[in-house]
């Protein structure tokens, strides 16, 4: 009776790609892969989702409720996916981390650092100040 389990794995599997395709509906007139830092781009925000999507759902799981312990048939196949879940999506955000330090390799840090546009807001003012602190040089 192994292919029963396949169910906790099919449901982490959409949990997984349902907020990617909706990330991809929402973004198809304007998806272009013109360029390697787009493409990048796209490849961190989808790893980034399908990171948080997983650690989501592990944190769900690790509240042992009766529907998951049915849905992976035990609650000790419950708990490997749960383990093995948390180690993919430490994966998947890590590999979103390094996709976006790639994304601005060879950029200046004021362009990392401007935000939401260009506007620059959205950070602390300690993080301003450690930018200033730790700038060389002058912003264009």
């Amino acid at each position: 009776m192994k292919h029963k389990s396949i169910y906790g794995w099919l449901f982490a599997t959409l949990i997984c790609l349902i907020p990617v395709s909706i990330w991809a509906v929402h973004k198809i007139p304007i998806l272009n892969f013109s360029s390697i830092d787009i493409l990048v781009d796209y490849l961190a925000r989808i790893f980034g989702i399908m990171g948080s999507s997983l650690f989501s759902l592990n944190i769900i799981l690790s509240g042992r409720f009766k529907i998951f312990d049915k849905l992976f048939f035990g609650l000790d196949k419950m708990y490997r996916a749960h383990h093995f879940l948390g180690g993919l999506s430490l994966i998947f955000l890590l590999i979103h981390a390094e996709l976006l330090i790639i994304g601005y390799c060879g950029q200046d840090a004021s362009v990392a650092f401007d935000t939401k546009g260009g506007q620059g807001y959205g950070h602390s003012p300690r993080a301003t100040e450690q930018f200033n602190t730790y700038m060389v040089g002058t912003l264009n």
